[in-house]
């Protein structure tokens, strides 16, 4: 019953083979009749095809591999078609223009994409091309499937390289299985040699292993029989199973073609959804940015702003201060010089007076003394001897016998009472300035025993009177305060709380400005007891019910929070402030560094405008202290030596009792 069963299946298999052979060589009669009549009304002219290839070479098995470069090797024979190899802005122009019926892009990561064959996640290689629209059908279809023909050419070229590389694998692990395999028959030598030998002498005790082996076999023999049984009935059931596919294919069919065309609508759909969203979301992005640039900009506008009329900014402040600087810098220069010449003419004057004082007091008819030699203490040992002094001293009293005052008649009086005239006499007069002096560490101890001199000299002299005294708006201590403002606005999305967080150095005062607003009235700003952080608060806001009480509602609108902060600076000559803000407290980050130079009132005075003066008259008190000793004094006597002399109340006839005693001393 079984044979005569599979004898009808193999007919009836048989039957359908030939059935579909006979429709296949049918079909195929046909394709090739159509193909022949259409070439004949048809005249396909040569296309020419544009190739774009951006590939560059990777490696593979220790071995560099240019597929791109290949693909145009695999093209460049064919003399059936016009093959272009173009760059990409090249091949798309020429598209446009239509001055190709076909462009084919190699892109650049071709090779390295066909190369992850054996990665666990291999990366699919594309080539991509396109076609122009032709009128003719054949045209079209023809260069298709030329293109078609030559990728799929140049895909059996790859699948026969990667072929290649898994033979030579194989071929290396051929090698190491033969070496196993040696080692291997190494071992069943000392397995038989050690082994095997020794086991002959027990295969007595074997016999029973043997018989329970045969009756194994013939269970074997029962199980191999009943598992043909199995296969055949098994072979039966899948053609009857094939037999029910078969017909279900047309539904199956039908269903797949439907499942696809639900599947289109779906992408369509999907896609629309993606483009909404990503037009929504481009949106939101552009606000951000903006938000972002004007937060920028207003940062910017704080260190440089410029307008039609004016320009304003940390920027422009710097560079009106160093304008400023450059013209006090030139006028010091300028004082500088000035006192430069005024140094010159009074040294010029002390030189002319020290010869008229050797030619008076020591009888030196021509000292000769000059910008050179003025300081030489050899010409001063020669000219201030006592044989000199006694000579001068005697021609003084031959030339004005019967005077008590050698010098009351004398240019050098006259110049002394000039100068006594033209200067305050008190270091109270000067209080001002030697207290400024001293903040800076100039000693003024030999100006305030100068002018005592001058104060006991010119009060004992009736018709001299002090002038007035300068410079008592000089300052005592320095300005140490460099305050600015810095302003921040920041949006704080609604539903959102900001943390606005501060860093800076510990000798920089940063104090929050109440002036601060936001232009949401649902928003506020809450300060963080202890600190200088805020919370930027745009999450809810309450509201009152019809019954009186209160509710939470969550804000709807986004709010522009104006932040200030006056930032006090000290004599801090570098200082860098940071302000971050977000939902964490740093997303965003700005920070700015100061430079600056400290005030310094005390410097400003004493080496800017008035420099000029304060030297002017502080050599004017030095020159005049210097004349009342030279006139006076004995030849060797300094200052210390006048006021140790001079009783503390002196009187004119101290001072001339003092130049009888130098007459007397000679």
């Amino acid at each position: 019953m079984n044979k005569q069963l599979d004898k009808k299946m193999k007919k009836r298999h048989w039957i359908i083979i030939t059935s579909l052979l006979v429709a296949l060589i049918a079909l195929l009669g046909v394709f090739v009749y159509l193909t022949i009549r259409t070439k004949k009304k048809e005249v396909v002219a040569k296309p020419t095809i544009a190739l774009v290839n951006e590939d560059t070479a990777s490696s593979f098995n220790k071995k560099d591999y240019n597929f791109g470069k290949d693909f145009v090797s695999l093209v460049s024979g064919d003399s059936k078609y016009n093959w272009q190899v173009v760059s990409r802005s090249v091949a798309d122009r020429a598209y446009a223009d239509k001055s190709v019926d076909a462009v084919i892009y190699i892109p650049q990561a071709f090779s390295h994409d066909i190369l992850t064959l054996e990665d666990i996640n291999p990366i699919k290689s594309q080539v991509n091309y396109k076609l122009q629209f032709s009128q003719s059908a054949l045209s079209q279809n023809v260069l298709n499937d030329k293109i078609t023909s030559v990728l799929k050419d140049f895909n059996q070229n790859i699948v026969k390289m990667y072929y290649a590389s898994v033979a030579g694998n194989i071929s290396e692990a051929q090698n190491n299985m033969n070496d196993v395999i040696t080692n291997q028959g190494n071992v069943l030598t000392n397995l038989s040699n050690d082994v095997y030998g020794p086991f002959q002498s027990t295969t007595q005790n074997y016999s029973s292993v043997i018989s329970a082996a045969n009756g194994l076999k013939s269970e074997n023999s029962a199980w191999i029989s009943s598992q043909n049984s199995f296969t055949k009935s098994t072979q039966s059931m899948l053609d009857s199973t094939s037999k029910t596919f078969t017909s279900q294919l047309t539904g199956l069919k039908q269903y797949f073609d439907t499942q696809k065309q639900i599947a289109d609508v779906n992408l369509k759909n999907g896609n629309k959804g993606i483009t909404d969203q990503s037009e929504d979301d481009q949106k939101v992005y552009f606000k951000q940015f903006d938000d972002l640039h004007s937060g920028t900009l207003n940062n910017l506008f704080n260190f440089y702003k410029k307008d039609d009329s004016s320009e304003k900014g940390v920027l422009t402040n710097l560079q009106n201060q160093v304008k400023d600087y450059n013209t006090l810098i030139t006028g010091v220069h300028d004082d500088i010089n000035s006192q430069i010449d005024s140094l010159t003419a009074n040294r010029d004057h002390l030189i002319d007076l020290e010869n008229k004082l050797y030619t008076q007091f020591f009888a030196q008819t021509n000292p000769d003394l000059n910008n050179s030699n003025f300081n030489d203490s050899k010409i001063a040992s020669d000219y201030q001897k006592d044989e000199n002094a006694r000579e001068a001293l005697a021609q003084n009293l031959i030339s004005s016998f019967g005077q008590t005052d050698s010098f009351g008649s004398t240019d050098y009086m006259d110049k002394l009472n000039d100068s006594v005239s033209n200067i305050a006499w008190t270091s109270q007069d000067y209080s001002a300035l030697f207290t400024a002096m001293h903040k800076k560490g100039i000693s003024t101890a030999k100006y305030e025993n100068e002018l005592d001199l001058i104060n006991r000299y010119g009060s004992v002299n009736p018709g001299l009177t002090p002038a007035q005294a300068k410079f008592g708006d000089a300052p005592s201590n320095n300005n140490t305060e460099q305050t600015f403002t810095k302003k921040l606005k920041i949006t704080v999305p609604a539903g959102v709380n900001y943390s606005l967080n501060l860093n800076y150095p510990a000798d920089v005062q940063v104090t929050y400005d109440v002036n601060s607003s936001v232009d949401n009235k649902e928003a506020k700003i809450i300060e963080t007891a202890g600190t200088d952080d805020l919370t930027l608060y745009n999450k809810d806001h309450i509201t009152t019910n019809p019954d009186g009480t209160t509710k939470n509602e969550d804000n709807t609108s986004v709010a522009t929070f104006t932040i200030q902060y006056n930032v006090s600076l000290g004599q801090t000559t570098g200082a860098k402030v940071k302000f971050s803000w977000g939902e964490t407290g740093n997303e965003n980050v700005t920070s700015e560094k100061y430079i600056l130079c400290p005030a310094n009132e005390i410097s400003e005075y004493l080496g800017g405008n008035n420099f000029g003066d304060i030297a002017e008259l502080l050599s004017q008190i030095d020159d005049t202290a210097n004349l009342i000793t030279w006139i006076y004094g004995k030849p060797n006597y300094d200052l210390d030596d006048m006021l140790r002399k001079l009783p503390n109340s002196a009187t004119l006839e101290d001072f001339k009792n003092l130049s009888k005693e130098t007459r007397i001393a000679s």
